[in-house]
């Protein structure tokens, strides 16, 4: 369990489990949560205050910023009902943050920070970069290129896997590092080109085949699928080109469909285009680095 999601736990009224070392009860003379914080902030849970245990939920919230305590508001999920939001973290390189404010349900929590779902997946990508040595800076606000492709990683990363297996009759291994990766258009700019996730077939000998899932940051609503050098199509996801055309969100069994046929279209595209060129087919085939 998370620390929002902990203290989303007392501001829901779930008792807290008892301690030896812990006080169920607060004494009467407890200062409000207002005061404890330095007035900063007003005091969203009156009701759950009097209940909680002092020392560890006001020890959980100053290991907060300001905006990732939970306030009465309206959840950026439409249609949900939650009226305890908690801000997104995010802050793009330029200093500007995200203004949407999610629920427990619908947030996602990065390194004990809250995240809307898509900044979550920007924010988790950037942290395991940084924990491989690869310091990148956040992309802009309304960059939706690096959380498309990892969204559609994810989607593809079982069936791709499978699928060059199966064309390689298992005589090669399958590299699948689920890393995702910024390339750059060229070595002066300041912030990558296009975000990518690889598979790659390989031998004894190296590399033969590489399949690579592409957004590039001049058109982030299109994933583009390239095996090797060739292009083997870009295009635009479903939900993408509904939330476009100013449409309103299918039902949600219709978004399921629309979702899988879109994966299994980009699926048999590479299968397709390995049929007609088999990875090693020829003596000395090989993928250039």
């Amino acid at each position: 369990m998370g620390l929002l999601d902990r203290i989303q736990q007392h501001a829901d009224g779930a008792a807290p489990r008892a301690s030896a070392d812990r006080p169920t009860a607060v004494p009467a003379t407890q200062p409000s949560l207002a005061a404890r914080m330095g007035g900063a902030l007003a005091n969203p849970w009156p009701a759950w205050e009097a209940a909680a245990p002092v020392d560890h939920v006001t020890a959980a919230l100053r290991q907060l910023p300001v905006s990732a305590v939970p306030t009465q508001g309206t959840c950026v999920v439409a249609g949900c009902p939650a009226t305890l939001v908690v801000a997104c973290s995010y802050e793009d390189r330029r200093g500007e943050r995200c203004a949407a404010a999610t629920c427990a349900q619908h947030r996602r929590e990065v390194a004990d920070r809250p995240y809307c779902r898509r900044h979550g997946a920007v924010a988790e990508t950037l942290r395991l970069a940084a924990a491989r040595g690869h310091q990148m800076e956040a992309p802009d606000l309304r960059d939706r290129s690096l959380s498309l492709l990892r969204w559609m990683s994810q989607e593809l990363d079982g069936p791709v896997s499978d699928c060059l297996y199966r064309c390689s009759r298992g005589r090669l291994n399958v590299l699948d590092d689920p890393q995702v990766i910024h390339v750059r258009a060229d070595r002066t700019r300041s912030l990558p080109a296009a975000w990518e996730r690889v598979w790659t077939l390989t031998e004894p000998a190296g590399p033969v085949m590489r399949a690579t899932l592409r957004v590039e940051a001049s058109r982030p609503e299109t994933v583009v699928w390239v095996v090797d050098h060739t292009v083997l199509g870009a295009a635009i996801p479903p939900w993408i080109r509904h939330r476009m055309a100013g449409e309103p969100e299918p039902a949600p069994e219709v978004d399921a469909v629309e979702r899988a046929t879109f994966r299994e279209e980009l699926v048999a595209g590479l299968v397709a285009h390995i049929e007609a060129h088999p990875p090693g087919a020829a003596a000395g085939e090989g993928v250039s680095g």
